[in-house]
């Protein structure tokens, strides 16, 4: 069984699902459902890879209070390895996030807690990267990621980041196999909007691939052999909630890899898992087993990318 290790922050999200949007100083706004989920972008790609059959393992630092037992023992009902999670005297992050079920769209709330409790370099996981097949990392915890990337390489491992934020880009480029990142992220850290401009410039890394997704109009791949850039348009779905729609594309790639799919295959099978994750509240609950897969890409007539 392939494996994977994750680095990288943790949340706590309390999601409303509303009908509309609420106005400042106005009438009052009913709310359809109210939930409170565990999060962040490392973590949820690596329970999705969890229901799709992968090992996983997870190194973060959390609080040591509900919050953070909340958020330990989500991943530890998915099966995860949490060997090396640290529980620290700091207060969880979280966000509080406004679904708007008539048009899909969030609004989220959060405060930046003020943080000393990164990991550091005495917390590099080297026994779980040595036995792990991929590596995947948000960036986030700086003081220990550039080491990580670094004896990973040594190792010939898979790294794939997940760049929601690219301030540590510069520095883990160099290292990286697989590049997932959102549209402002990535325009952010190039200073670029056209595509093709963008590819030129990545090209200076030695990354393979590179997945850029754009919310509702989409994503778009780099083939970094051939040059070539792919599209794929986002699935026809009702949407419920798209928080961790990028979470859940960030696991379809990682998927991906392990099983050598082409950046357009790629493509196809990361849009099908974060459409699946938007049909339901929540950055989680939607994650699909191999199972549901496997039968929403039948009935968009693309079974046989998963062969």
């Amino acid at each position: 069984m392939k494996s994977v290790l994750g680095i990288g922050v943790n949340t706590l999200d309390y999601t409303i699902l509303t009908n509309g949007f609420p106005i400042e100083d106005g009438k009052s706004l009913g709310y359809e459902q109210c939930d409170f989920h565990p999060g962040g972008p490392i973590p949820n790609a690596l329970v999705c890879l969890s229901r799709l059959g992968y090992q996983t393992s997870y190194v973060g630092n959390t609080s040591q209070d509900i919050e953070g037992d909340m958020i330990v023992n989500s991943l530890e009902n998915e099966g995860m390895d949490v060997s090396e999670v640290a529980r620290t005297a700091y207060e969880s992050n979280k966000s509080f996030i406004i679904s708007n079920g008539e048009n899909g769209s969030r609004t989220v709330l959060w405060r930046k807690i003020p943080r000393t409790d990164y990991l550091q370099k005495n917390q590099v996981p080297y026994d779980l990267i040595d036995v792990s097949d991929v590596i995947l990392i948000d960036g986030l915890e700086k003081e220990c990621t550039e080491e990580v990337v670094k004896f990973a390489r040594q190792k010939n491992k898979k790294i794939i980041y997940g760049a929601e934020s690219t301030s540590q880009a510069g520095l883990l480029l160099p290292y990286v196999d697989v590049l997932v990142a959102p549209e402002e992220s990535i325009k952010r850290f190039t200073g670029i909007e056209d595509k093709e401009d963008i590819r030129d410039l990545l090209k200076k890394f030695p990354l393979k691939q590179a997945f850029i997704t754009e919310g509702k109009n989409g994503s778009y791949g780099i083939d970094f052999n051939s040059e070539k850039i792919s599209y794929q348009p986002s699935f026809g779905i009702d949407i419920v909630d798209s928080t961790g729609a990028g979470d859940a594309f960030l696991a379809g790639i990682t998927y991906s890899t392990i099983n050598e799919k082409s950046v357009v295959d790629s493509l196809i099978i990361a849009s099908a898992v974060a459409a699946l994750n938007c049909m339901s509240l929540g950055g989680r609950k939607g994650l699909p087993n191999e199972n549901q897969l496997r039968d929403f890409l039948r009935k968009n007539n693309l079974e046989g990318i998963l062969k």
